[in-house]
């Protein structure tokens, strides 16, 4: 297959069209290059001498907004005809939070920064939050059961591509100039990808049979919960999930840190991690599409998710910039592996008619975690240091892997 038909003709049958596999690659191109600023945002603070508590706070602000959000936001979602305009109008605000970041930069005393970075962040976790439902649910519409797997590798294989290029630019204008315009150009300069996210995002068309697949509202919290109970396979999954991005949020504010104040990284050596982590998930979700057509999407589950718990453990023991490298490059792979298996299981488990009201609930759960595991691993981090606190995230991880080794199979078949 030539390249250009990998990226703009779908491989098998399915009922994703051409139109739309061309713009969820739009909206791919125009993400990876604006969140560039999601890598070097912790950094900028750390740089900035913010406290351990303050990074993790940023990265906890999206689910503290949406812990409160995100079930009155999809009883909204729920009632529109077509939610393309609020997927793409909320990735464009998310995104044009970098911007804002560089900004302010340029106008206000630096001994006010941080505060309003953190200001900034708080405010565009709202409409964050709606994008957070509306991502899962539009990818579901758009591509339909038999094409998830065929839209979600192609389109994350593009978005890893453009972010590890746009990651290692930034890294490089970051050495080239002096601190802070060079962090005040890149948060500029590289979220004008904004505009051509959400050019593509806003071009999706949901096919007429889902569109007017009218969701059923459940307004009663008892008649919402019981629900959901009787939905075993999505409770199954809820928890089992749970206590693995329990791990991943843990660790996720503690690795700029490590970097930082541990490993003693340039932003060049922390742009060239980033890059190999993100230019290896190309051949990543290729190669997990591939195996899991031939053996079935649980054994590409066990096999991720396994995998990937050993990389915080590994990192805690690693100082050399090489090791860090590879580190991250082979953790790269099998987080390919997850981030399709586990957007796969999660939508064959939500019964249609209500998807935004399950995908917010799942949001729900997933944001207790996504609140206490980073300020946890921030706290830890300051009391017995980074190297720990990262083996304890590995344990997050490896207890999540058991449970989806030792529970029955269902729908990860």
């Amino acid at each position: 297959m030539k390249i250009k038909d990998w990226f703009t003709t779908p491989r098998v049958a399915t009922t994703l069209t051409k139109a739309n596999l061309i713009n969820t690659q739009l909206d791919a191109i125009g993400v990876g290059v604006a969140s560039v600023g999601g890598v070097f945002l912790p950094v900028f603070l750390t740089r900035l001498n913010a406290s351990s508590l303050i990074i993790g706070l940023v990265a906890a602000l999206p689910s503290m907004t949406g812990i409160l959000m995100a079930l009155p936001a999809a009883h909204i979602l729920e009632r529109q005809n077509n939610i393309i305009p609020w997927y793409s109008i909320t990735r464009a605000i998310f995104l044009a939070g970098y911007t804002l970041t560089g900004a302010v930069t340029l106008f206000t005393p630096k001994s006010m920064w941080i505060p309003v970075i953190v200001a900034i962040w708080a405010l565009i976790s709202i409409p964050q939050t709606i994008l957070s439902i509306t991502f899962s649910v539009v990818m579901n519409h758009v591509a339909g059961e038999d094409g998830r797997f065929e839209l979600m590798s192609r389109r994350w294989s593009l978005l890893s591509l453009i972010t590890a290029v746009s990651v290692l630019s930034a890294g490089v204008l970051l050495d080239k100039l002096p601190f802070p315009i060079n962090y005040q150009i890149m948060f500029i300069v590289f979220s004008l990808g904004a505009v051509l996210a959400y050019i593509g995002s806003n071009s999706l068309i949901i096919p007429p049979a889902r569109r007017g697949l009218k969701e059923k509202a459940v307004h009663q919290q008892p008649k919402l919960l019981i629900k959901i109970w009787n939905e075993k396979p999505f409770v199954n999954i809820v928890i089992k999930r749970f206590v693995f991005l329990f791990g991943t949020a843990m660790i996720a504010p503690l690795f700029p840190l490590y970097y930082v104040r541990e490993a003693n990284l340039s932003d060049a050596s922390i742009a060239l991690i980033s890059t190999v982590q993100t230019g290896i998930l190309v051949f990543g979700y290729f190669f997990w599409m591939a195996r899991s057509r031939k053996t079935g999407t649980r054994t590409s589950l066990l096999i991720a998710t396994l995998g990937l718990a050993f990389y915080p453990l590994l990192i805690s023991f690693t100082h050399n910039v090489i090791g860090l490298v590879v580190i991250a490059g082979i953790a790269g792979i099998f987080q390919a592996g997850v981030d399709l298996t586990f957007f796969d299981e999660l939508m064959n488990s939500i019964p249609p008619s209500s998807s935004s009201t399950f995908v917010a609930f799942y949001q729900e759960i997933q944001y207790i975690s996504a609140i206490i595991a980073p300020l946890l691993g921030t706290f830890l981090a300051g009391k017995i240091g980074y190297s720990t606190s990262l083996m304890i995230g590995s344990g997050f991880l490896f207890a999540g892997f058991l449970l989806f080794a030792t529970s029955r199979p269902s729908i990860t078949q």
